[in-house]
């Protein structure tokens, strides 16, 4: 059975999802973070997007388990990736307002937050569904681990990546970093 664990194309695709979650959600709050406290001079804005997107995850995942319930975890794991690729392109896309607008950048924060707390759901409820116990368990510790790491070292790369890349590179790669979940994510026969 272990064989079958390491070869499942099911459990890599999802794992690689989840990564490619993690890497564009910290890129993309960083960024915003960084450059709104930046252009304002203000760092009290850092901390009212941190702390909203914060408390609003806490609350939303409250509800989320129950709305979970009632759809497809795979069509609904692919649907909010595709949201949360379009949020970071309308933000692309409205880029030069919302800077300049602390709310509007909280806006689209939490709109990801929405997106990315209904994914962790979803891929959690998915893997419980279709792995069996102890593959779940080892599932569930090498995402935790991975997404540790990636918050790390993501920081320290979405750091580099916001010094040396432009602000429209870095929403093209996030852009399509969560269209290609999308991919990822497609129904198994």
């Amino acid at each position: 059975m272990e064989k079958i664990f390491i070869k499942n194309n099911d459990f890599q695709t999802l794992t690689l999802s989840i990564l490619i979650s993690f890497v564009g959600d910290t890129l993309f709050d960083l960024f915003i973070v960084w450059k709104v406290t930046y252009d304002s001079g203000n760092i009290m804005n850092a901390a009212y997007m941190i702390g909203g997107s914060l408390a609003f995850r806490g609350i939303l995942s409250l509800i989320v388990g129950i709305m979970i319930d009632r759809f497809n975890k795979k069509k609904l794991m692919i649907a909010v990736n595709s949201i949360s690729g379009a949020i970071i392109f309308l933000f692309w896309c409205f880029y030069g307002f919302a800077i300049q607008h602390i709310s509007l950048c909280i806006f689209f924060i939490l709109l990801n937050d929405i997106c990315n707390t209904v994914f962790s759901s979803a891929y959690t409820t998915y893997a419980a569904e279709r792995f069996e116990k102890t593959i779940f368990i080892k599932f569930q510790s090498t995402v935790t681990m991975l997404s540790r790491t990636i918050y790390i070292i993501g920081s320290a790369v979405a750091g580099w990546m916001i010094t040396w890349v432009s602000g429209k590179g870095l929403f093209l790669i996030d852009t399509t970093s969560f269209f290609c979940m999308c991919f990822f994510n497609k129904p198994v026969k």
